[in-house]
Formats: structure tokens, C-alpha cells, sequence
């Protein structure tokens, strides 16, 4: 099926990709393979930094270099940080209810057969 896109959509998602993709050359992205977003998920605050920033760069807009569609991909590019923050979220959530379940599983097979704790 061919979708007849009245608002430049794929072509806007391909500018999207070609801005994401030039962010892992610059220079903020170490040598060691290791950026700040890295750091904000080792402490635990990447959810936070993601909406700060999505924040920070929405209040900016039209204000530094007046309407600048840089500013409108760093908040997209903050988004799709956020995006994969919450799926990582919810895969965790579902490890614990599998885990939770296989240990209800796992006393109850044992209380069956006469084991308690």
C-alpha cells in the first residue's frame, strides 16, 4: 500500500534519521563510545534529562536563532530517547511480574508437596 503523504511526513522522518545518525559523529560522542546519555542511565535520571530536555528545547524555540528546525530535532531525537527509556521500563516491569509469578509458581509446587519455608 502507498501512502500519499500530505505533510512531507517521509520525507521529514528521513531527515529524522540523517539528523540522528550525524549526532553519533559529533562531538560529544567520546571516544570511548560512552555520551552523557549513557552517564544519565548510570545514575538512574535518564527518564528526567529526557523530559528536561524535550523541555528545554521546546521553551527555546523561535528565541535562539529564531526558528531553527534544529532545535525541533533535538526535542524529536529527546523523544525517541524517552520512547526507548519507557520500552526498557516496561521490559523490566515484565521480568518482575514473570519473576514474581514463577516464585508464587514455585511455593505453591512446593506447599504441594508438604515443603514450607
Amino acid at each position: 500500500m502507498t501512502i500519499a503523504y500530505k505533510r512531507n511526513e517521509d520525507k521529514i522522518i528521513k531527515g529524522i534519521q540523517a539528523y540522528v545518525d550525524a549526532t553519533y559523529t559529533q562531538h560529544y560522542a567520546g571516544a570511548s563510545g560512552r555520551d552523557v546519555v549513557d552517564d544519565w542511565e548510570d545514575c538512574g535520571i535518564a527518564k528526567e534529562a529526557f523530559q528536561s530536555n524535550i523541555i528545554k528545547y521546546a521553551k527555546r524555540f523561535g528565541k535562539k536563532d529564531g526558528d531553527n528546525p534544529k532545535d525541533v530535532m533535538k526535542i524529536i531525537h529527546y523523544c525517541i530517547f524517552l520512547l526507548n527509556q519507557l520500552e526498557i521500563q516496561a521490559a523490566k516491569d515484565q521480568e518482575m511480574i514473570m519473576d514474581i509469578n514463577t516464585e508464587g509458581k514455585i511455593k505453591a509446587a512446593m506447599a504441594q508437596v508438604g515443603y514450607e519455608e
